[in-house]
């Protein structure tokens, strides 16, 4: 699987996928603070350089997948 072979600081590690009839289950790294769109949804508005360190840090992963020729058809906060 692909996601397991990416190595980035800003890429959740995925280490092992176990399928049960019923589910699926992820071992994946703790990361704790919860997601991109709950910390955007915590203020009305935020400054350029926010705006610009959140895009800086987007497009640098799309960079590194781009690099490795991994598309990702399912990108959101």
């Amino acid at each position: 699987m692909i996601t397991k072979q990416v190595s980035h600081a800003n890429i959740i590690k995925i280490y092992e996928i176990y399928e049960s009839e019923h589910s699926i289950y992820l071992i994946l790294d703790l990361v704790q603070g919860g997601d991109l769109l709950q910390k955007l949804k915590t203020k009305e508005q935020y400054q350029m350089q926010d705006i610009k360190h959140i895009m800086e840090t987007f497009l640098g992963i799309l960079n590194y997948l781009h690099c490795n020729r991994i598309i990702h058809r399912d990108l959101k906060p």
